[in-house]
């Protein structure tokens, strides 16, 4: 996807996009309204990235339809997120001089890791609660033919 793209879902020339992001252009800012419908086009998470890092936290997507799939799928995307925060991490420390950008991407290894960790926990609240469903309507059951 390019700038272009970019520019002509907001409906602006491109030139002012270029403007827009700019950090060295204190006259042109991107709005609010115009990150977010950038960010929700390009699936992108730059620029929610960069304004959680310039205030201190770190941006935490929230897993869509987390009681799907399965229990073992959780747990090896669980393995994956943790091994690549270990890979940045180990990365970043090697020569005992952190970048800007190194710890930028230790932050967002770190929020993909917990993202998922909440949506396994999410995925094992849905099967505990499928689980106490089907056993209140086996005791209601046993309950009426008694």
């Amino acid at each position: 996807m390019s700038a272009q793209d970019i520019a002509d879902w907001l409906g602006k020339p491109r030139d002012t996009l270029y403007k827009e992001v700019d950090p060295r252009n204190r006259m042109a800012k991107a709005g609010a309204v115009d990150v977010v419908t950038a960010t929700q086009y390009t699936a992108n998470w730059v620029f929610l990235n960069a304004f959680a890092a310039e205030v201190g936290a770190v941006v935490v997507p929230m897993p869509g339809g987390a009681a799907a799939g399965t229990g073992h799928a959780h747990i090896a995307e669980l393995a994956k997120q943790f091994a690549e925060l270990v890979a940045k991490v180990s990365s970043s420390l090697a020569d005992d001089d952190i970048t800007e950008n190194e710890l930028h991407d230790c932050q967002r290894e770190a929020g993909e890791l917990i993202a998922a960790v909440q949506a396994a926990l999410a995925f094992i609240q849905a099967m505990r609660a499928r689980k106490a469903d089907s056993l209140e309507r086996r005791a209601y059951a046993l309950r009426e033919l008694s």
